[in-house]
Parts: structure tokens; sequence; C-alpha cells
């Protein structure tokens, strides 16, 4: 990731790295509420069903130091949401293509229960038509 000058590399790679463990949690568990007035219904973090430490996705986050931006004394550049921005097409992806049925994932979190029904639907609609064609096979 282009971060201009990395001050602090560690933490570059960390806001990173924690902005992905996010996307996945985001795309993968419960959704964000929010009440009426536009507030978030969590409180904290701890509020939040987060992937643990053992659920967590192994990321290599490369820091590209490369182009430092003219624009400020430092030559930084904000990485607060590096991390996030792909993930959410990414899980789509792999499990539209797990599935086999591309364009599945319309909305996130992608749960297990969406996934669970989709092939409960798939399996009585191939009963199903094992049966119309083992009726059609009899007349």
């Amino acid at each position: 990731y282009d971060v201009g000058n990395a001050i602090n590399p560690r933490i570059v790679e960390d806001e990173i790295a924690g902005g992905a463990l996010y996307g996945v949690a985001t795309a993968l568990c419960a959704p964000l509420g929010y009440g009426k007035s536009g507030d978030p219904l969590a409180s904290s973090l701890a509020d939040l069903d987060l992937p643990g430490p053992e659920q967590r996705p192994l990321v290599e986050v490369l820091i590209c130091e490369e182009a430092p931006t003219p624009l400020n004394p430092l030559g930084i550049k904000g990485v607060g949401g590096a991390g996030i921005i792909g993930i959410g097409a990414a899980v789509a992806s792999a499990v539209d293509d797990a599935l086999g049925v591309p364009g599945f994932v319309k909305s996130l979190p992608v749960t297990p229960q969406a996934i669970r029904t989709h092939l409960r639907e798939v399996a009585d609609m191939e009963r199903d038509l094992a049966l119309e064609n083992a009726v059609l096979e009899d007349a």
C-alpha cells in the first residue's frame, strides 16, 4: 500500500491488518446496526461480533514508500481505510465461486444461514426435477 513516508511502519502495518480483519468481520458476521437517530447500536468493539484471534486471517502488508506526497512536509499519506477496501468484494467473489453461482452474494454480510438456505433450495429443486423426470419416464 502506498503510504508515502511510513514514519512508524509497525503502526501502518497494524492499521492495515486491523482494517482487513474488520472487513472480514463485516463481510461474514452480523452487520453493524444503527438506531433511528443514526447512532451505532454498538457502544464499543466488545459489542460487535468480531472474529477471535483463532479466526482472523493472516494479512501480509506490503508498504510502498516510493512516492511521498508533496502536499505535506513529512510526505505522509493516510492509511485508515486501506485494509478494508477490497475485503467485501473478495469475500463475495469467493462465496460465489465456492457455490458455483455467480452473483449469489447480493449484500453483506454473507451469513452461514444464507448459504445453508441456498443449498437447501438447490437440493429441493434438484429433488423436484428428478421426481418430475421419473414421472415423465414412467408415462
